[in-house]
């Protein structure tokens, strides 16, 4: 096929090129112009502190959160089973506004963007567990969104031969986008 235009609900679009980067709905997209992207949604999970004094000050991932983000499916943490299970490892970042986040959780729920109880109570424990301090501080919020996930974590940035002009992106370096683009 050949890609000249793209056509929406309310418009058609001329276009010299097409980019797939729709992240977790990448593959809804290559459904329609027949072709299979193997990006699946990971949920992830994460809380807001109260305004506070300064916990820290900079982002700080625990080790096994860099392990579950990109996979030894051999590593085994030494965590209880429920934070396994729940895929809890220990993420806080400082905000500009002197709140702070507690993370993170990551699981397979399809599209489902619903917090769960005995996530957010996980999360909390493990926080507790690295700053005890956190004990004393409110949770104002809690939040869920969707990751794009691969099973090889490796960056998808291809043209696609059956169809002339029509690109697929996924990486989470933003920055190679730039580049990508100026074709």
């Amino acid at each position: 096929g050949f890609t000249e235009a793209v056509e929406t609900d309310q418009e058609v679009l001329i276009t010299k090129y097409v980019v797939n980067c729709a992240g977790v709905w990448a593959p809804e997209i290559g459904n329609m112009v027949g072709i299979d992207i193997p990006i699946k949604p990971r949920r992830g999970q994460l809380l807001v502190a109260e305004k506070t004094f300064p916990v820290g000050k900079r982002k700080i991932a625990e080790f096994g959160y860099m392990m579950a983000k990109f996979g030894d499916e051999n590593y085994k943490r030494n965590v209880s089973t429920e934070l396994e299970d729940l895929g809890i490892a220990f993420v806080f970042e400082p905000t500009l506004s002197d709140n702070f986040l507690i993370g993170s959780s990551r699981s397979f729920a399809g599209f489902d963007t619903r917090v769960s109880i005995e996530v957010m109570q996980g999360l909390a424990k493990r926080a507790i567990r690295f700053f005890p301090v956190m004990k004393d501080i409110h949770v104002i919020r809690a939040y869920a969104g969707l990751r794009p996930y691969v099973d090889d974590h490796m960056p998808i940035i291809s043209k696609v031969d059956e169809i002339s002009a029509f690109y697929i992106y996924f990486i989470k370096l933003i920055i190679i986008i730039f580049r990508f683009c100026s074709f």
